[in-house]
């Protein structure tokens, strides 16, 4: 994911005086010092390994290594996983990434996708996670062996109390999100050579003339789903969250009046309590990434938790499907979603603050990342500065 313009208009201000004088040492997890970089996992011993925010020390490896919990919301940021992937193993070949499954980044063999795709097929087959990554990332499955941690897997209780401080993620605004989903499971399966599997043979029968009914409905459907997502809060028989967004367009050829029952349980909406659990849950992150500041967000990643900078992790390689900017028909539809803000607000000032607080600048990313292909303009010179 590449973008050279980190001017945000409004942002710094969210970032708050109260928040930049906050307590660093419970908001960074003990990565109190914002002049060096801090020891890979690897180097530390067992009575320091936990003093860094993504180590854990492992009994059955007798180790300390890395210990990352990756929230992923559907799209936001695939490409991330080939940062935790180097991070979590820094044996890994220079050009090994979340493939592109084209064949064209970086290079050939690395691209390419022989069983699946993004994630999964890094994680998984390439190089799989109980020999590259054992015990280092989360799963949500306690075997750890063959799932994929880049997977959009909900946070239930169990998994974040095991897991508490050591979740990762990126976001962005829910308008661009619901956006670029739509764009990319939706619109996109209307053309004959996108790669999909889901059976979308109709769908250009069905949506024909009925665009703006058919994304008011997608808007619908997918609001409160990154509330729902980090809370894990869901009927036992409902759908997955990720399904409110990935399976529309199955449900519309099948049910274009959305009666079938995990349509209704997207339908419903957070109560107040659910929605104060997911705003708790954000303070189990030690890092998250704006996924519109993609690269400052990488060197924000690398300030706070060392590792070594690559090139390679600059690279979009999960690039959207795209046939129209839909923010503009959502704001048209004066479309809001008043569960998925609140969360919006809240790591878009935390993120605000990790910048500030390690006052980042330009001439400071390109010393953290000299490989990046990115000037890093936009970022402001006094980045201690508080409104």
């Amino acid at each position: 994911m590449e973008t050279d313009d980190f001017t945000c208009s409004g942002c710094m201000a969210t970032a708050t005086h109260a928040l930049v004088q906050r307590d660093v040492s419970k908001r960074h997890l003990h990565v109190a010092d914002r002049t060096h970089v801090p020891r890979a996992c690897h180097q530390r011993k067992e009575d320091d390994c936990e003093e860094h925010a993504l180590c854990g020390w492992s009994t059955n490896h007798s180790r300390c290594q890395a210990k990352i919990a990756w929230f992923h919301v559907m799209k936001c940021g695939s490409s991330f996983g080939t940062t935790l992937a180097h991070f979590a193993n820094q044996s890994l070949p220079e050009l090994a990434h979340v493939p592109s499954c084209l064949g064209k980044i970086a290079d050939v063999e690395e691209d390419s996708c022989h069983i699946d795709q993004g994630p999964k097929e890094l994680f998984v087959y390439k190089y799989p996670l109980q020999e590259w990554f054992s015990e280092a990332f989360w799963t949500g499955f306690n075997d750890n062996k063959s799932h994929d941690p880049g997977s959009h897997k909900p946070i239930d209780q169990t998994d974040y109390d095991a897991w508490k401080g050591h979740f990762v993620g990126f976001f962005r605004s829910p308008q661009s999100q619901l956006a670029s989903a739509f764009n990319h499971f939706v619109a996109s399966s209307k053309f004959p050579d996108n790669i999909t599997h889901r059976n979308t043979t109709d769908f250009e029968t069905f949506v024909s003339g009925h665009e703006t009914r058919y994304l008011a409905k997608y808007a619908e459907m997918s609001q409160g789903l990154v509330t729902k997502m980090l809370t894990g809060v869901f009927p036992d028989n409902g759908a997955a969250p990720i399904k409110c967004q990935f399976d529309f367009d199955n449900w519309l050829v099948e049910d274009p009046e959305f009666t079938c029952e995990h349509c209704r349980w997207c339908l419903q909406k957070p109560d107040a309590q659910v929605q104060q659990l997911a705003l708790e849950r954000l303070d189990g992150f030690a890092f998250v990434g704006l996924l519109d500041y993609f690269d400052l967000s990488l060197c924000l990643f690398h300030a706070m938790f060392g590792g070594e900078c690559r090139a390679v992790e600059f690279m979009n390689t999960r690039k959207s499907w795209y046939h129209k900017n839909y923010s503009v028909d959502l704001e048209e539809m004066k479309w809001t979603d008043p569960y998925d803000e609140q969360i919006w607000d809240k790591v878009s000032r935390k993120f605000w603050a990790d910048v500030h607080f390690h006052e980042l600048t330009a001439k400071k990313c390109q010393h953290i990342c000299p490989s990046a292909n990115s000037t890093f303009n936009g970022v402001p010179e006094d980045a201690v500065e508080t409104p």
